[in-house]
């Protein structure tokens, strides 16, 4: 199979003749990173930790490709310059060389929208002319990517045809990558102002804003230590009727399916000595994907919400709970009621 040659980023443009959609993501701490991505394609992101940002791209329909995407933040010992990014790439692909076809590295230069990169490819030559093996792919494709001179990409696109339009699709979401660096701490923390009886809430380097109405609620100053302490938390309460609205706003790769995330949460619960949840059930709210529960207390009812929201990159997190002489019944209906008054704005 012959490499491909280099690929210029208006010719991948005109090989998928496909729409593209804007996919932002928050790198807490960091900065905002934006992808194009083609209709027909699915991109996941996660804060792999203070340092790292994972993103995994797949087509929809199942095509032998996969893109697997590193952003990196750099000390300021280690500035990320041309040369270094092209040295870093041919490092990276040395592994490859001995079981390729190519027998040698090729470094090509790479023209993203956001600054400079190189890529290199290599064909497994054991696998030529056999029939494709799942998850076992022809071709590798390694890239680095310099955003600017503290971000690096690193990439690893893999397929079994060069020529195929997932190929190019997957250089052309790589391209795409634009990374804009938060300038000050309050791009990362949580913003609470008052518009008339609205409280207005988000996190500087997000697209969203939640709007939720006063009502009684005033701004607690309460952390209890672990996620609380964190600079976009939030929290408001009501002393009668009694009712706690918290929660976080961060970037969308944490959250799967609501589930998986009550599976993890439920745990946490009991290991932190609560009764364990009961009456657990699953419903939608408007754009909100809810986990309704109760904590069982002697005389009163406990009642919770566990609501969560993926849009424009961001997914924001919502626990609200109540304390009352109300039946199971009532009280949930009363929550869902406040959720249903919230309203998130794209800013």
């Amino acid at each position: 199979m012959k490499p491909l040659p280099a690929l210029s980023l208006p010719l991948i443009l005109a090989l998928l003749c496909v729409s593209t959609a804007a996919k932002e993501f928050v790198w807490s701490g960091h900065g905002t990173i934006v992808f194009d991505v083609p209709a027909g394609w699915s991109l996941r992101g996660e804060q792999s930790n203070q340092i790292a940002f994972s993103f995994q791209a797949d087509p929809d329909s199942r095509a032998a490709a996969v893109t697997q995407i590193v952003l990196f933040n750099t000390d300021a010992a280690h500035p990320v310059t041309e040369e270094f990014v092209k040295s870093q790439t041919e490092a990276m692909s040395k592994p490859y060389v001995a079981e390729s076809v190519e027998k040698a590295i090729n470094l090509k230069p790479l023209k993203p929208s956001q600054g400079f990169g190189w890529f290199a490819e290599f064909t497994d030559a054991a696998l030529v002319g056999k029939p494709p093996i799942p998850k076992n792919y022809k071709v590798a494709r390694n890239a680095q990517i310099g955003l600017e001179e503290h971000a690096l990409a690193v990439a690893v696109m893999q397929f079994d045809d060069p020529a195929s339009p997932e190929a190019a699709a997957m250089m052309a979401i790589l391209t795409s990558m634009r990374f804009k660096r938060g300038t000050a701490e309050s791009d990362s923390a949580m913003h609470v102002t008052v518009s008339g009886d609205d409280y207005l809430l988000t996190v500087g380097a997000s697209r969203l804003r939640l709007k939720v109405p006063k009502q009684g609620l005033v701004q607690s100053d309460m952390r209890l230590g672990g996620s609380t302490n964190s600079p976009r938390y939030f929290e408001l309460e009501r002393q009668v009727p009694n009712l706690i609205v918290s929660g976080w706003f961060e970037s969308d790769g944490g959250f799967h399916d609501i589930k998986t995330f009550w599976k993890s949460e439920s745990k946490s619960l009991t290991q932190s000595g609560l009764p364990a949840p009961a009456n657990v059930s699953f419903l939608k709210q408007g754009n909100w994907e809810v986990v309704a529960y109760e904590i069982p207390i002697a005389n009163v009812t406990n009642a919770n919400l566990r609501a969560e929201l993926k849009q424009a990159g961001t997914w924001i997190d919502l626990h609200l709970s109540s304390t009352s002489n109300l039946t199971v019944a009532e009280a949930r209906k009363q929550l869902i009621a406040t959720l249903a008054n919230f309203e998130v704005q794209v800013k």
